[in-house]
């Protein structure tokens, strides 16, 4: 059980020094994961809160947290749908666009810095073990494994 407690906290270390976006900032709380995926999706163009809460695996009431305090901060905006006046999409400000990139670049630089210390073969290594866990996890939440 020592080597599960020690991965334990070595994820929940690797995690904290990899995302460093503070709570106090704007986007932050949790709500930086949300604001990256309203401006990755459909290249900025808007996503539905129903499929950012599928997308996360939470609830639409969560969705709607988030959202909110993005939008306290200026950082998302709520549009309709042209095509179905009851659904709304969500797309990034001009304000949110330049945090979703700063944070994004931040992100790319501690990337570098981790391949540049590991090493290429190690960083693919890496990749591949993170893609795997993910691909677990995946079942896991899916119900397929059960354990």
């Amino acid at each position: 059980m020592d080597q599960l407690l020690h991965m334990a906290q070595s994820v929940a270390v690797f995690r904290s020094m990899y995302i460093r976006h503070s709570r106090s900032e704007p986007g932050g709380g949790g709500s930086w994961r949300f604001l990256i995926l309203i401006h990755n999706f459909d290249e900025g163009l808007g996503i539905k809160p129903a499929d950012m809460a599928r997308y996360f695996r939470c609830s639409r009431a969560y969705v709607s947290k988030m959202i909110k305090e993005l939008t306290a901060d200026g950082l998302v905006e709520d549009r309709p749908d042209e095509r179905d006046l009851r659904s709304r999409y969500l797309a990034c400000t001009e304000k949110g666009v330049r945090l979703a990139r700063g944070i994004m670049d931040d992100y790319v630089a501690v990337t570098r810095r981790l391949r540049d210390g590991l090493g290429v073969r190690k960083s693919e290594q890496l990749v591949s073990l993170l893609d795997e866990a993910v691909a677990i996890l995946e079942r896991v939440n899916d119900g397929e494994d059960r354990e």
